[in-house]
């Protein structure tokens, strides 16, 4: 009887020791749930990963009259041996910087265009927001428009960075990427614009309606005018290099910008804002409850609605200048990256850039495989509108939009 009266004894818990036993389960089922939140992001990273190196290391385009295995499994064997040599740094050699700067670059663009498309979702609360809802492929058109008209000549002859090196890197830097900055200059003035127009309509009020509408009406009187110009260049020279210029923006192309220069430039403009994006997610789920909701908890909805609309168009824009327009990769993104993480921007942000470059990788490799490498835009416009018929005809695409 005394033994076990001992027994209870050693086995009676201490005051408050239930409540750290509590606080112990609480603690190891965020744990576990954090875990498991986070494992989608950690399969997608492995995958974009796995991508990269297949992609740069062994994807090679061969002529039809050299399309047999051993020759192909030669090439990947020597493009592997390069990019292994260029990561260790034994050197270059084969082009391979050219390479790894161009997937690096997808990958950017990628992750850019679907991070814009994640925040607009949930800045404009609709679901058909994208990174041209603001009109900034418009401006992006307008900025090469003007380029086209201000500094290129009808019998310019086009040649490309890798044909001529060493004239290319004659020129200056100013003159190497003027182009591009046309663009991003065209992007910044359509969205100052279309913001100003939208504030005036809404009584300096922040109105997503007004905004989407400006920057559709926008949109259409530069679809109109840059139609027109090229019409005109047509009846004038059906072989004006201008021309081709024009086109080449709106059919979106990383065939244009792929050295490590360009890299860098893409890199100091998109990094620092993707970065900015992830430190306010928490702010971001605030804004998608709605303005009202938002100012209640002490958010200052107007002036991060404009912070928003800043990074997004920076980011928008140095996509467009460097590698044209790809279009719906801000749309189909986010919504994939939705379904599998859910809706709060700590997990959707990182998820849709992730999947935003697994996306632009695989669709460029279909597009060099096929020899359409300088029309991306297409794949990527003709995915989306397969996946948006898809959803209407399924219904979820209504049912989400009307809310």
């Amino acid at each position: 009887m005394k033994a076990s009266q001992n027994e209870e004894k050693r086995i009676t818990l201490r005051p408050g020791a239930e409540d750290e036993v509590a606080r112990e389960k609480a603690r190891r089922q965020r744990t576990r749930k954090f875990q498991r939140g986070n494992l989608p992001l950690v399969a997608m990273g492995v995958l974009l990963l796995l991508l990269f190196f297949l992609s740069a290391g062994l994807l090679v385009k061969v002529s039809p009259e050299h399309f047999y295995l051993s020759y192909i499994l030669e090439l990947s064997r020597q493009k592997l041996g390069h990019l292994f040599d260029f990561i260790v740094g034994r050197g270059a050699e084969g082009g391979i910087q050219f390479v790894v700067s161009r997937y690096v670059m997808i990958v950017l663009a990628g992750a850019g265009l679907a991070a814009c498309g994640a925040v607009y979702n949930g800045a404009f609360r609709n679901v058909l927001a994208a990174p041209s809802t603001l009109g900034v492929q418009s401006g992006g058109t307008l900025g090469n428009l003007l380029y086209v008209l201000l500094f290129v000549s009808p019998t310019t002859q086009v040649i490309r960075y890798s044909d001529s090196l060493d004239l290319a890197e004659s020129y200056t830097l100013l003159d190497r990427n003027i182009q591009q900055i046309m663009v991003l200059v065209g992007c910044f003035l359509a969205v100052a614009l279309v913001v100003g127009v939208a504030t005036l309509a809404g009584r300096r009020r922040v109105n997503t309606l007004y905004l989407i509408l400006a920057g559709t009406i926008f949109s259409s009187l530069i679809g109109s005018l840059v139609g027109l110009v090229q019409y005109y260049m047509l009846e004038m020279d059906p072989y004006d290099v201008r021309i081709e210029i024009i086109r080449n923006l709106a059919m979106g192309s990383f065939d244009r910008a792929y050295t490590p220069e360009h890299l860098a430039m893409m890199c100091a403009l998109l990094l620092p804002c993707l970065a900015v994006l992830t430190l306010l997610s928490g702010k971001l789920d605030l804004l998608a409850l709605g303005e009202e909701a938002a100012a209640t908890k002490g958010l200052p909805v107007k002036r991060f609605f404009f912070l928003v609309i800043a990074v997004n168009t920076v980011m928008a824009a140095t996509v467009i200048a460097f590698c044209g327009q790809i279009g719906f990769v801000g749309f189909i993104v986010p919504q994939a990256a939705r379904r599998i993480v859910g809706p709060g921007f700590r997990r959707l942000l990182p998820a849709s850039m992730l999947l935003g470059g697994i996306l632009l990788i695989l669709v460029y490799d279909i597009a060099l495989l096929t020899g359409f490498t300088a029309y991306i835009n297409l794949f990527t416009s003709g995915l989306g509108s397969a996946v948006m018929i898809a959803a209407l005809l399924t219904g979820k695409g209504v049912r989400r939009a009307a809310a």
